[in-house]
C-alpha cells in the first residue's frame, strides 16, 4: 500500500474529520481511507458509464411485431386450453 500524508489542514478541518470519524466509530485514519476509497470507486463509475456502450444496440423490433407475437402466443395457449377440455 501506499502512504499518502496532506500537510497544512485547516485546524477546523481536521476537528471535522476527527468528529466524524468518532461518530462512526473509527479511527481518523481508517475514516479518511472509506472517505477517499468512495471517491476513487465513484470517479471509476464515472469513466465507465462514460465509455461508448459496444453492447447497446436499437430495438429493430416495431410495435406491431410485439402485437402479433402476443396475439400468436395467446392463440397457441388458448388452443392448448381447448384440448385440455372434454367436448
Amino acid at each position: 500500500m501506499v502512504a499518502i500524508q496532506i500537510r497544512d489542514v485547516p485546524e477546523a478541518v481536521a476537528e471535522a474529520l476527527k468528529s466524524r470519524a468518532l461518530r462512526e466509530g473509527l479511527s481518523v485514519q481508517k475514516y479518511l481511507l472509506d472517505l477517499i476509497t468512495a471517491q476513487a470507486a465513484i470517479e471509476h463509475n464515472r469513466a465507465v458509464l462514460s465509455r461508448e456502450p459496444v453492447w447497446v444496440r436499437p430495438a429493430q423490433v416495431t410495435a406491431q411485431d410485439i402485437a402479433d407475437i402476443v396475439a400468436s402466443e395467446r392463440s397457441t395457449r388458448l388452443d392448448r386450453i381447448m384440448d385440455t377440455v372434454e367436448p
